[in-house]
Order: C-alpha cells, then structure tokens, then sequence
C-alpha cells in the first residue's frame, strides 16, 4: 500500500477502536473536553452539596464524599493512626457472591489487608453488589449541558450575520459596503451620489436571525437538565419555572420520585454506617444522610407555597 492508504488504513482501525472503547461519535466537535470537565465539576458539587457528613472532626469529609460519589464506597478501619476512612479494593466471594476482604494501598501506611465485619466495614453508595458511584450520572448530564453550550455558541454566532448582499462586481460591493459602514457608524441618513447608485442590481439577502434565534430555550434547557439532576439527588424543584403562585399539591408533585430515586442510597448509607458505628465506637463515627429528601415544604394558612409566590403579581 502507499503511504495514503497506509494513513487512511489505520485511520479507520483507529475510529474502531474510538467505538469500540465508548469514544463514539469520533467525529463530534460540540464536546469541547474543556466544558465537559467544567460541568462535571460543577455536577459533582451540586452532588455534594445533597449529603451530609456527620464524622469525627480529624476526618476529611471531602475525601470521603470524593470517594463515596466517585468510586462507590470507602472502608472505615483501625489502623496505627487509629480508625479512619481509606480508599481499598473490595475482592473474594462470601455466600452471596459479596466481597470477604478488602486491601487498602496507602502511601503513608503502606498496605493492609481486612476482614469485612471482622476488622472493617466498606461503606457503600449504590452496595456491595454494585461497587460504583455517581460519575455515570454526572458525566451524562456533563456531555448533555455541554452540548447545550455548543449550540448556544453556533445559535448566537448565526445571530451576528443578518444580511447579505450580492453585488455585480468590485465597485458595486464598495459602495454597498460604504452604504453599509455609515449605517452600522449610527449615521442618522446616508448620502451617496445618484449616479452610484444607477443600475446597480444587487440583491439583499436576509438571514431572519429573530426566527432562527433559540438561544433562549437553549438556556431553559440547561435549567431543566440541572432540575432533573437535582430531583434524581432528592432536592425539590418541580414547577420552578412557573411565576404564579402554586398549590401545594403542585410543589410536591415529585415528592414520590425524588424519594424512589434516593431511597437505595439512604438505606445503603444508613446499613453500613451503622454497621461501622457499632464495630468503632459508638453512634457517633460516622453518619451520612440526604438532607433535602427530608425537607417538608412549607405552607401557609391558604395553602399557598411563599417560595413560589411572585412578589411582583397583580393583585
């Protein structure tokens, strides 16, 4: 083969690949690696920010919200710096198919090996059978607001370029051009010789930047994508969108799925922490809850949510 269809020959094996390993489409332009990073970062804190850590104070909550949200699950065991949350590696099989053990490869104590319910407990989010977190969420919403910048970006630069003019030569299209610069100089009138402008046959093109211009709902859509993150964390947000005042029925019509989608985290939380509590020292090692599920919506004497009442409403 020459040396062009040795390029294109391994350009193709290198596009199977992409595919293969889950880069597909290969040739997607819209998700700049730069925003997909920025909203998963931006996602991982709304994600923290929906858990609370209860811990003694010497432990690192951050590191252990990294861990938890990131890879799954933590181990919390005695070590000679005493009992703290490190990252390890669940392996083997008890009865039900779950991890026994765990090894746990730390830079400043080196390795140790533990007994799950023997000298350890693993913390998990999702439990023992899924060992993973959250970042299959984060990174969905990431790609999907990313290409909702993407579009925002094309959207308003189409939004510049509102008309064209098509001219029969050179000298034409200067003067179409001059016409053109002392109108955008905010020039209240132009003048320009009448003999100029005879027999000039230019046409003028619009572009309808006003009926091609979405960048607004682009806009809502990032808002919808980021309550639709939030309620899949527990938080409460149906019907933010809407300016009038809004029955409570209708504030808490998610209530029931905000609480399905976060129950298995909660019961998993509360399992193993208390597990662990009972194995180091008491109620108080560690507790990790969901707050905003637990949050009742407040109402008034007319049944009317305040939070939602636009102050600016005729009366």
């Amino acid at each position: 083969m020459s040396r062009k269809e040795d390029k294109a020959f391994f350009d193709k094996i290198k596009e199977s690949m992409k595919e293969a390993y889950g880069e597909k489409p290969v040739d997607y332009h819209g998700l700049d690696s730069w925003r997909v990073y920025h909203y998963q970062r931006q996602y991982l804190r709304l994600a923290k920010g929906c858990f609370k850590v209860d811990c003694r104070p010497e432990w690192d909550t951050d590191y252990i919200l990294d861990e938890l949200l990131i890879r799954g699950y933590f181990v919390l065991t005695d070590t000679e710096l005493g009992v703290i949350p490190l990252r390890g590696e669940p392996y083997g099989n008890n009865v039900w198919r779950r991890p026994s053990d765990v090894i746990c490869a730390n830079h400043i104590i080196g390795n140790i090996e533990r007994k799950i319910g023997v000298d350890c407990e693993v913390i998990y989010l999702n439990g023992s059978g899924d060992r993973t977190g959250v970042m299959d969420i984060i990174n969905l919403f990431a790609m999907r607001t990313a290409l909702c910048d993407s579009a925002w970006d094309v959207n308003m630069a189409n939004s510049k370029t509102t008309h064209v003019f098509g001219a029969s030569d050179k000298k034409e299209a200067a003067s179409l051009r001059a016409m053109v610069d002392a109108i955008q100089q905010g020039n209240p009138a132009v003048f320009m010789k009448s003999s100029t402008l005879q027999g000039v046959t230019s046409e003028m093109y619009s572009g309808k930047a006003k009926e091609n211009f979405v960048a607004d709902l682009i806009t809502a859509e990032k808002r919808a994508l980021k309550a639709e993150f939030l309620t899949l964390f527990g938080v409460n947000n149906a019907n933010t969108d809407k300016r009038e005042r809004l029955l409570n029925a209708e504030v808490q019509s998610n209530n029931e799925e905000l609480m399905a989608d976060t129950e298995w985290w909660c019961y998993n939380l509360d399992k193993y922490c208390t597990r662990a509590n009972n194995m180091f020292g008491g109620d108080d090692s560690i507790s990790i809850s969901m707050p905003y599920r637990e949050i009742s919506v407040t109402i008034t004497d007319e049944g009317v949510d305040n939070r939602q009442e636009d102050k600016h409403d005729d009366k």
